[in-house]
């Protein structure tokens, strides 16, 4: 989110495969798990974007990011990817696209 927000977006959508925590930032009440402060600070982020969606999407439909946090914890520097794909997930991605919806 806050890369979006770095970036300028005004229009976006995020998936998770951590569908407890997708309720969590959904729901209205007070956040009072460990996990509260992040919960707060996303559902924070979020009303800075005049258009913005998250939900959760299972596993399978979510290959191409799993095998990028795997990635992700070899590398002790951050990566953006803004025009290209990540080679770790060209032939996922290819795949998902070539799939019937």
């Amino acid at each position: 989110m806050e890369f979006a927000q770095d970036m300028g977006f005004l229009k976006v959508w995020f998936e998770s495969d951590a569908q407890a925590v997708i309720k969590r930032i959904k729901a209205i009440n007070l956040e009072l798990s460990q996990i509260g402060a992040i919960i707060d600070e996303a559902r924070a982020r979020m009303k800075i974007f005049p258009m913005c969606s998250i939900q959760h999407i299972s596993r399978e439909a979510n290959m191409a990011t799993h095998c990028l946090a795997g990635s992700a914890l070899n590398s002790y520097e951050d990566r953006y990817w803004i025009e290209d794909c990540p080679y770790c997930i060209i032939s996922i991605v290819e795949s998902e696209c070539n799939s019937p919806s």
